[in-house]
């Protein structure tokens, strides 16, 4: 059995979930909050983040490398193009969006936003707020260069790329930041697009039923 370990909201755990969807693979969700991890979970993720997986083979750690692992294992419905130049765009706006999208959408925003008041109780830190927001529109200028008017982000099929990309910024949706479609209209349109597609719609679905949960009633 295909095990995910790590919490649904986070856009890592999201990506290794959704290819599996994409697959049609069946598999099992364990709950790991990235900051409570339990002291044996460092078998499965030396650095203790999430995700990680497991199957009947091997345990992985970080969401690219179980991703190709299992697009290697599966190779039906491939989410990795197979021309060279197309292959490399795939990995490159991966990467991005890891490397460089997710540590402004997601500790400047997300978490300060939504899970350091739920969680920690404590005030946001505007300061770093105000840090990412600054950053952001670099960055989106950039996507808005490289993002077509219509369809997916790379060729005429959904690609790894479109499975993290967005997911960084739904992270930031919910924690109530929106894409000014009048400055970069084409990351409007196509987060727009994604968030319609039926992946993201059935994640949306549970996870807007988890932080409904989280939030305090009034």
């Amino acid at each position: 059995m295909n095990v995910v370990y790590g919490a649904i909201l986070s856009p890592f755990v999201r990506k290794v979930l959704m290819t599996l969807e994409y697959k049609q693979i069946a598999y099992q969700h364990e709950n790991v909050l990235p900051l409570r991890t339990p002291a044996e979970y460092v078998k499965i993720s030396p650095l203790r983040k999430v995700p990680a997986f497991k199957d009947e083979y091997t345990t992985l750690a970080d969401s690219s490398v179980i991703c190709d692992y299992l697009e290697h294992k599966y190779p039906q419905r491939a989410l990795y193009p197979k021309t060279a130049v197309e292959r490399a765009k795939a990995l490159w706006f991966e990467e991005y969006a890891d490397a460089h999208l997710q540590p402004l959408l997601g500790p400047g925003l997300f978490f300060e936003r939504l899970v350091t008041p739920i969680l920690f109780k404590r005030a946001p830190n505007q300061e770093l707020i105000e840090k990412s927001l600054r950053a952001l529109p670099a960055a989106q200028d950039y996507l808005e260069t490289q993002i077509p008017s219509t369809g997916f982000l790379i060729g005429a099929d959904l690609t790894i790329a479109d499975l993290i990309l967005p997911g960084v910024f739904l992270n930031a949706v919910y924690a109530e930041y929106e894409v000014d479609a009048r400055r970069w209209p084409k990351l409007a349109a196509y987060l727009q697009r994604m968030f319609a597609h039926s992946l993201y719609l059935h994640r949306i679905e549970e996870e807007r039923a988890v932080l409904a949960g989280l939030r305090p009633r009034s």
